[in-house]
């Protein structure tokens, strides 16, 4: 019998009671105000999330790893791949500083300096230790001319790489001969290297060998002397980024924000979520932790974070198969959502803890900022019925 037909019933019957004025009845007491519906299990669609991209796992897991440090090093080009940068001095002199150590500033000076040398530093070097591989490495030595005047300049630059045992597995030179460095420029390039994939963990020496520069007379002339000015010698040292078979990075966490989960109007005290996980991450990933995020009223208003709802428990353990954006994985999940007392309410944002390792088959593919993971097809499974008021 529909609804409207009961409801009807009740009308006809409080009406034929209310002619006796001497009969009063309140017809709610002893009248469940709540009907439960579907008390077979039903599916409720809950709509999409993601992408989560490979951007974000490598970046959280480098920064706890590197601290700040690794904000500066990894940049993303026009296509969306990754890359890993350092800048390291190889010389920095100040104009004024090396002019006092010229005997005579009035006439040109054969400039010498006697260690021309450094190795990249930051995080690069250090990417084999972590199960990376660095491909597309390239080794750029430049210079800074601050004067108003050309300089000239001779020297060899060189690299050289080593293997894990610092035994030299590879070298390369390129002669510079009257090398001109234009007055005013800060990247002049004196001579770019191609490195080799198999020496990725460990670039050892980037040099500039038996250097001299030609200096004009009175380097210091027409410069305020308050300006800081210097003779700059640098590299620069890029790679791609590849996984290796050892990577593996464990219990990252991180927030997913802007969810749209509407459970409460169901009064669930405990439900099942399922949907499926597509993966374009050459990685295993395992969901280590999952907690619900809830945002906390104060008297001046609402966290900025918000906090986990201890009330809430999310079943978690959850492995997700990696793939590649021409071959993506698919993997079914299915979590378990408990309230503890009362009912789940609307998730807006949760937290997961996540571990991430290579995957088989998928060694050596160069990562994207394009490749992560995305929720499709989400549901809620209800069982024992939805409660609603009447």
């Amino acid at each position: 019998m529909k609804f409207k037909h009961i409801f009807a019933l009740l009308a006809c019957a409080a009406a034929t009671l209310g002619c006796d004025k001497h009969m009063e009845y309140d017809i709610s007491e002893g009248y469940n105000k709540e009907i439960t519906l579907f008390e077979d299990e039903i599916s409720v669609p809950l709509g999409n999330v993601g992408p989560i991209t490979i951007h974000t796992i490598l970046k959280d897991g480098l920064k706890r790893l590197f601290g700040d440090m690794a904000d500066r090093y990894i940049t993303i080009d026009d296509d969306g791949y990754l890359w890993f940068e350092s800048e390291d001095n190889l010389l920095n002199t100040n104009v004024y500083v090396l002019n006092e150590e010229i005997s005579d500033p009035s006439q040109p000076y054969d400039w010498n300096p006697s260690f021309v040398y450094t190795g990249p530093g930051g995080i690069a070097p250090l990417l084999g230790l972590f199960g990376m591989s660095c491909v597309n490495q390239k080794v750029g030595i430049y210079a800074q001319n601050p004067l108003s005047r050309d300089i000239t300049l001779n020297s060899t630059a060189k690299i050289s790489c080593r293997n894990n045992s610092y035994e030299t597995t590879h070298t390369d030179s390129s002669p510079l001969k009257d090398f001109k460095v234009e007055s005013g420029s800060n990247a002049a390039v004196l001579a770019l290297f191609d490195v080799p994939a198999d020496c990725y963990d460990v670039v050892g020496d980037i040099r500039l060998d038996d250097l001299h520069v030609s200096l004009p007379a009175n380097i210091t002339k027409r410069i305020n002397s308050d300006t800081q000015l210097f003779f700059r010698f640098y590299s620069k040292y890029k790679s791609n980024v590849t996984i290796g078979d050892k990577l593996a990075m464990n219990n990252m966490a991180f927030p997913i924000r802007n969810l749209n989960v509407p459970l409460e109007q169901f009064r669930l005290h405990k439900c099942n979520v399922s949907f499926d996980v597509v993966s374009t991450l050459p990685l295993d990933v395992t969901i280590v932790k999952a907690e619900v995020l809830k945002e906390e009223s104060t008297a001046e208003g609402s966290t900025e974070e918000p906090v986990v709802d201890e009330n809430i428990s999310i079943s978690s353990d959850v492995k997700i198969l990696g793939g590649d954006p021409d071959k993506p994985s698919t993997s079914n999940v299915e979590l378990q959502i408990a309230a503890q007392e009362g009912i789940i309410p609307d998730i807006k944002s949760v937290r997961i803890t996540v571990s991430v390792k290579a995957s088989e088959g998928y060694a050596n593919t160069i990562l994207n900022t394009n490749q992560g993971i995305s929720i499709k097809n989400a549901t809620a499974k209800i069982s024992g019925g939805i409660t609603l008021p009447l």
